[in-house]
């Protein structure tokens, strides 16, 4: 799996080095308004990040699909040159309830239960285009209880403002490996996963005159998760640190952990109201690194998964962005670059809000 893989979003087709990704474009969504104060959600989404949920404390009722694919074809067109090597999907349902908190934040309670599964090659030495992937199925409940206060003025490049989050979630279920012939080592029986995880959010930006804000930044994920049946299904399993635009559709493997803590400084110029300069920089420490040992057998392949020193790695990204806020869109010309595979460099022209639709586990 190359953790240069990029996702391809529609009006912004993202070209990297490597490869650009495709997916699918068929989506249906619906709403309607129940009484009792009660918003009911029914949403197919077959393609990823389409839809995102409104901020809201009442309860909600959600049933998803959600599909999202990584390959490396070197053609924006020819989708069948190359088969996927990422091929995520949910189905889910999701029932919430929200309150007050403290007058300022919101609470919620949350339960789901869904089946998750994931499509992809663990080894780019196949044949195509006829290669068949590895399957991991997972058949999962979860119960959530988070809090969440958010101040910040823009839902993206914010300049001011404050946000805070905390989250709390039990997940139990099992998961199901189904090999492909190149890595098929034998049948592999259902194993029972059950874990606790939370993870705090902190974001804040100051005024310190009025040409300069700044910003900063803290994430920390803490989780009793076990590792999948393989290298790429742990990683793909694990939570991502995603603070930028750029990052959430992008897959890199360098910034997800099953435990970790991140920060962040973002120095803004204010040029008016509307248009800023800001430098965004990010450090990302896991604290105990997905790590994995490759074996070959009879010529099947498998990478084994396991978990590294504590603290003994560290990746860092950073964005420079020309931000115009308009009361519609949100308008950026971009630079950043990743610590992680080297030399890894973007720019782009950003048009427009990132929306996504939430996972199952998210």
């Amino acid at each position: 799996m190359d953790s240069r893989q990029h996702l391809l979003l529609p009006g912004q087709p993202t070209v990297s080095r490597t490869g650009i990704p495709v997916f699918e474009t068929i989506c249906r969504r619906c709403k309607r308004q129940l009484p009792g104060r009660q918003l009911v959600q029914w949403r197919d989404v077959e393609r990823p990040y389409l839809f995102a949920d409104e901020n809201t404390d009442l309860p909600e009722l959600a049933r998803r699909i959600l599909r999202q694919k990584y390959s490396e074809s070197q053609s924006l067109f020819y989708e069948d040159v190359l088969p996927a090597f990422i091929h995520q999907k949910e189905l889910y349902t999701k029932v919430k309830l929200g309150f007050p908190f403290l007058n300022r934040a919101k609470a919620e309670i949350g339960f789901a239960y869904g089946r998750l599964n994931d499509y992809y090659f663990q080894t780019s030495n196949m044949t195509f285009p006829n290669a068949t992937t590895d399957h991991s199925r997972y058949d999962l409940f979860a119960g959530s209880l988070s809090i969440e206060r958010n101040s910040l003025d823009y839902k993206q490049y914010p300049i001011s403002g404050r946000k805070q989050f905390l989250v709390a979630q039990y997940v139990t279920g099992t998961e199901k490996y189904m090999p492909s012939p190149i890595t098929d080592m034998g049948s592999f029986d259902r194993k029972v996963h059950s874990w606790l995880q939370m993870k705090g959010e902190w974001e804040q930006y100051k005024t310190i005159s009025p040409y300069f804000n700044l910003g900063f930044m803290s994430e920390l994920v803490l989780s009793s998760k076990n590792l999948m049946n393989n290298y790429t299904a742990s990683v793909l399993q694990a939570p991502a640190f995603t603070p930028t635009p750029h990052s959430q559709i992008v897959f890199n493997e360098a910034f997800r952990a099953n435990q970790y803590v991140a920060f962040g400084l973002s120095p803004i110029l204010k040029f008016s109201k509307l248009l800023h300069f800001r430098l965004d920089m990010y450090g990302f420490a896991p604290l105990y690194e997905i790590k994995k040992e490759e074996v070959w057998n009879n010529n099947t392949y498998t990478a084994i998964p396991y978990y590294g020193k504590f603290l003994h790695s560290f990746k860092y990204m950073g964005e420079a962005a020309l931000v115009l806020q308009l009361p519609f869109a949100s308008i950026s010309l971009y630079a950043n670059g990743y610590s992680y595979p080297a030399k890894n460099f973007n720019f782009g022209l950003n048009i427009g809000y990132l929306i996504f639709n939430p996972k199952m586990l998210d």
